[in-house]
């Protein structure tokens, strides 16, 4: 197995490194890292939506990323990490023939000249005198070459290596003004957009990505219905299929969770609840 990593380097336009290993610590990296690499090919594959949280058995999948294939190809030709510059090393990656793996790295996992670090060996404990990294044995990415699938278990892990933002980030003013504009609400008045706060901003990301305003519009009937049992009806001017958009902070969060699939109410208990984690049920 093949050791890498990328650098936080704002100059050069290509900043991987080759990090030297003797072939004997290639194959030990190869064991150290093999329980977390299995527990990738065989966990349960669930499809991203920046809203599901996995249970302990699942990645999550973004088919078809979007990833520089070819800056992998000729590692050979890759300059060598060096000692200074391991304080600028952004995540560390590893080669197999089947797929790309990643972790995130931070200042925690670098051996510092600094500190005192003692080793023992034949009963007496020596200082390390270089800078070196450490490896941790769990993973936080894969990218599976052959089906163009990126793999991981934690968004926010995840976003340090790559930029997620196509597929999951908060709205900005301009878009949720435009969200605002779009033609199922009636004209209302401008919004504070303070009161909108990162989670709601990251649904309404959701909501424009998943087309879900022109859904309502197609269906405006059916989702008033729901919308009435879920006591919405307040938001809504039927006599000419609208939304009316609320400006009290918690009657906007209210509705963007309607939207957003975000509230139920319950057949047994009649209850309405608030989801905070959910995917599509698989028909089989």
């Amino acid at each position: 197995m093949n050791i890498l990593c990328k650098l936080n380097s704002k100059t050069e336009k290509n900043n991987l490194r080759r990090i030297s290993l003797s072939d004997h610590l290639q194959n030990q990296l190869s064991k150290y890292l093999s329980e977390s690499i299995n527990f990738f090919y065989k966990a349960k594959q669930i499809k991203f939506d920046g809203e599901y949280k996995p249970n302990e058995n699942e990645v999550l999948e973004i088919n078809n990323f979007d990833f520089p294939l070819k800056d992998y190809e000729n590692i050979i030709n890759l300059p060598l990490l060096k000692e200074e510059e391991i304080y600028d090393i952004k995540h560390i990656i590893f080669l197999n023939k089947e797929s790309i793996i990643f972790q995130t790295f931070d200042s925690r996992k670098i051996i510092k000249t600094e500190k005192l670090y003692l080793i023992y060996s034949s009963e007496t404990f020596s200082k390390i005198d270089n800078k070196g990294l450490i490896i941790d044995a769990k993973i936080d990415a894969m990218f599976l070459k052959n089906e163009d699938k990126l793999l991981f278990t934690s968004y926010h892990n995840a976003s340090k290596i790559f930029d997620l933002s196509k597929y999951f980030r908060e709205a900005t003013d301009k878009e949720i003004n435009i969200f605002k504009r779009h033609t199922i609400f009636k004209e209302c008045d401008n919004i504070d957009y303070s009161i909108i706060n990162s989670r709601y901003r990251k649904k309404i990301f959701q909501i424009i990505k998943n087309g879900v305003l022109n859904k309502v519009q197609d269906n405006f009937n059916e989702v008033i219905k729901y919308a009435r049992e879920l006591e919405l009806p307040n938001m809504f001017d039927e006599s000419e299929s609208k939304i009316l958009f609320p400006q009290e902070k918690k009657d906007i969060e209210k509705l963007i969770n309607f939207l957003n699939d975000d509230l139920y109410k319950s057949p047994i208990s009649k209850f309405i609840y608030e989801t905070n984690s959910k995917r599509k049920m698989e028909n089989k």
